[in-house]
């Protein structure tokens, strides 16, 4: 059940790189699609690697505060994917990809969330091959399919609609985790 709900969060972390992609257009330069799509999964994996490093070294010391943590985390995160969903509505969430400079900074921006969830992962005793694979082929699958959609007033409320979904049920995966899982 552990899995499941762990890949849930990363599913949804996975799909943070919909709306930088948005608009790629990768019919017409499949080179360039394919590398922006590499840079967004390389970003996200390096983030999730980060803060499971941290998480392993730091974390150990809150023991008996890790429901705690735990909680207070996956709160954090939920609410700031539900908060960039009224971004993600309005388009705020769209960078311009022209050079790999703003490419990497829209990336890196989006993988934050990752970070913070890495380090609370780092709490569960999984498989961190599992959870790379995980995260890495939604990152690849949701990369690849916002790649193909066009920019317009519907995908972005597709992607806002996705945002906030994902957001409430992280959210509820903090409280059943925090308050009813010992």
């Amino acid at each position: 059940m552990l899995i499941f709900i762990l890949g849930f969060v990363l599913l949804v972390l996975g799909f943070q790189v919909f709306p930088v992609c948005l608009g790629n257009n990768f019919k017409s330069d499949i080179k360039q699609s394919v590398q922006q799509i590499l840079i967004h999964t390389a970003i996200q994996l390096i983030m999730l690697w980060l803060g499971l490093f941290l998480g392993d070294r730091f974390l150990y010391l809150s023991e008996d505060y890790q429901y705690l943590i735990i909680f207070i985390g996956l709160l954090m995160v939920g609410l700031r994917i539900s908060f960039d969903s009224f971004a993600v509505r309005r388009g705020d969430r769209t960078f311009t990809t022209a050079n790999s400079q703003s490419l990497i900074l829209a990336s890196t921006a989006q993988s934050i969330n990752t970070f913070l969830a890495g380090i609370i992962l780092s709490l569960f005793n999984i498989n961190h091959i599992l959870i790379f694979s995980i995260l890495g082929l939604s990152v690849l699958l949701f990369s690849t399919i916002a790649s193909w959609i066009k920019l317009s007033k519907t995908a972005l409320t597709l992607a806002s609609l996705v945002y906030i979904l994902g957001g409430i049920g992280i959210v509820s995966i903090a409280i059943y985790l925090g308050f009813f899982i010992k």
